[in-house]
């Protein structure tokens, strides 16, 4: 079998090359990724066919745009999203490729969200019962409302008293179209509220042990004020020019002053700049009226929302370029591709090269990133094809040709060496340990200017676990020591997840120093002693004053995901069933047992025989080994 056959026939399956079960994918099974690429193919094809996408309050029963938010629907719940999921997907797809969220008058009034929950055949919830994004645990937008409406029970959102209003002026142009409405009344439930909101949220994350989530606890407060406040209101001029600034504006703005949200955000490796305070109110809007949307959809808009360069300035677990499971993957870069692609007249191949350059500047395993991406991709691409899935394509197609070929060259020369097929796997493993422990402390080096490494000097599972299936795989129980050199000095940290991240979590006297230091930090930044820290970004310095841990955590979790590309499985055991060394089942034996990195959870075993007893299916004769091949 030639080099190129035994490329192939490691590459034709990519479910071989991941633990991840992504055969379950385009049922919607845990993530709703095929079916967000799916929207984006239709979506990027009808912008460079030149269709009419824009959002009219046309005396008609139908537009353009309906056919196209029909499509979309469609496409999504073939890929497994249910109707709200598949409203929300097109709602919000839609508006970061330029199609406005509103248009209104109150005869031909349309939304985005509403327009494709209906298509949908969707129900609506309410904010209240909508989940978060999960990130480990997850809250719904409850806080949100009920913040609200204790502002509202309080008389803390309005100085007007409804009670003395005159008969007639509290309804119609008398109230939506006057000083009183436009001035006061709509500005005020519009800034105040969002806050009050936004700021339930934000107490609501820290209460449930997680870090604040300042982009989706003002776009949950955005999309509370949007059940309540007239959306389509004008406001007065001192917040800017009619026909540009209205009270779902001032709703995001409010919602974005009190997460401490920066003014402005980019899409990664474009030059498209969006309004902090427009995307906020006008997301808002179009979460409250998309329907029911359940956590798989809501981890999609998360993950677009890592697609910013600014990032890990509004949202937590967004810090560093750790590659997450692959129901994660790729949509930080679906902005970025549909940007690209509809500014460069669909140029896939510009589009895939820069996406490429984009990843592997930003990762903590490069390799690991690219290959990821094109399982996934390969993956879609059963189910949806389009400029989108060629532009993801293109950008990893040719790293995940050249990370299987090298395996297969070093491992067939280590083998014919001598080395036994143990040797080879933990050699691979040793080396992706490396790759992570270098790139992991780039994010930290930018913000603090210090000079910091990281060793991982003992990598096993079961910290604290005694059972025989968490023995054998990382990823349930980790254990690490690091060793984290900052300015020189040593930083020595047992059993990072087992007992140092509980004990700064928990710790008394530990957690009051650090409380202390954050907020000494956080003065420092405000006064400009912290030059790389952004404004907006002060919300982070509690988190990350212990640098030390704060690193080892980071790498460590690049660790636990590494079963997402188990290649360091599969590529060398596949090469040594090819030369006769072993039989399919025992290479793959061996293998996982030697993979102390990769194997962090079950998987690799299966899918290394699997893929060993196609080989040997594919020899053309008994005797013949890729290593006649060059």
């Amino acid at each position: 079998m030639t080099k190129d056959k035994f490329i192939d026939a490691i590459l034709s399956d990519v479910s071989l090359l991941t633990c991840d079960r992504i055969n379950a994918l385009p049922g919607g099974h845990g993530s709703l990724t095929i079916a967000y690429l799916s929207v984006a193919n239709l979506i990027v094809e009808a912008r460079l066919a030149g269709k009419n996408m824009a959002l009219e309050n046309a005396n008609a029963v139908s537009t353009d745009l309906d056919g196209l938010i029909q499509g979309c629907v469609a496409a999504a719940k073939e890929a497994g999203a249910v109707p709200s999921n598949a409203a929300l997907i097109t709602a919000v797809l839609l508006y970061f490729s330029g199609t406005a969220p509103r248009a209104g008058v109150p005869a031909a009034n349309r939304k985005l969200g509403a327009m494709a929950r209906m298509h949908a055949g969707a129900e609506r919830c309410g904010t209240v019962a909508i989940p978060t994004p999960k990130m480990g645990n997850k809250i719904s937008g409850f806080p949100a409302v009920a913040a609200l409406y204790r502002a509202i029970d309080k008389r803390r959102i309005t100085d007007v008293d409804g009670r003395f209003l005159p008969l007639g002026g509290a309804c119609g142009t008398s109230m939506g179209h006057s000083a009183l409405g436009e001035d006061w009344i709509i500005p005020q439930i519009a800034l105040n509220g969002a806050a009050a909101a936004t700021r339930g949220m934000l107490r609501a994350y820290v209460g449930l042990g997680a870090p604040e989530n300042p982009i989706f606890s003002a776009i949950f407060g955005a999309a509370a004020v949007a059940e309540i406040i007239h959306p389509d209101a004008a406001v007065s001029e001192d917040y800017g020019k009619y026909g540009e600034v209205d009270s779902i504006y001032l709703t995001g703005l409010g919602a974005a002053r009190e997460a401490g949200l920066i003014p402005e955000l980019t899409i990664r490796g474009t030059d498209r700049k969006l309004d902090m305070a427009r995307m906020v109110g006008d997301l808002g809007l179009i979460l409250k009226d998309a329907g029911a949307p359940t956590v798989v959809a809501m981890n999609g808009i998360y993950d677009l929302l890592s697609g910013f360069e600014e990032s890990g300035y509004i949202m937590p677990n967004a810090i560093g370029a750790i590659n997450p499971p692959l129901s994660h993957t790729p949509l930080s870069f679906l902005l970025t591709a549909m940007t690209l692609l509809i500014q460069s007249g669909g140029d896939v191949k510009e589009v895939g090269e820069r996406i490429t350059r984009l990843r592997v500047a930003d990762s903590h395993d490069p390799e690991t990133a690219l290959v990821a991406m094109y399982i996934v991709v390969r993956k879609a691409l059963e189910s949806t094809s389009g400029p989108v899935t060629d532009a993801l394509l293109a950008a990893s197609e040719a790293a995940a040709i050249q990370a299987v070929a090298g395996r297969i060259k070093r491992s067939g020369e280590r083998l014919e060496a001598g080395e036994d097929l143990a040797q080879v796997v933990k050699g691979f493993d040793d080396e992706r340990k490396s790759i992570v422990e270098k790139n992991a402390t780039a994010f930290f080096k930018h913000i603090t200017g210090k000079d910091i490494t990281i060793e991982f000097t003992a990598v096993r599972p079961q910290a604290r676990r005694t059972d025989p299936f968490t023995r054998k795989y990382l990823g349930f129980d980790a254990y690490f020591d690091a060793d984290v050199v900052v300015d020189g000095k040593l930083h020595r940290i047992e059993d990072v997840y087992g007992t140092a991240l509980p004990r700064a979590a928990r710790g008394g006297i530990f957690r009051l120093k650090q409380r202390i230091k954050g907020w000494m930090a956080i003065q420092m930044a405000k006064r400009g002693r912290l030059p790389n820290v952004m404004a907006g970004q002060e919300w982070l310095l509690p988190q990350m004053l212990d640098i030390p841990l704060s690193v080892a955590c980071l790498a460590g979790q690049e660790l636990t995901y590494a079963s997402i590309n188990i290649l360091n499985i599969v590529v060398p055991a596949a090469v040594a069933v090819d030369m006769k060394l072993y039989k399919p089942d025992e290479a793959a034996r061996i293998a996982e047992r030697a993979a102390y990195i990769t194997a962090t959870i079950p998987g690799g075993l299966m899918r290394a025989r699997r893929l060993g007893e196609k080989i040997l299916g594919l020899a053309t004769s008994p005797e013949e080994t890729i290593m006649e091949h060059p």
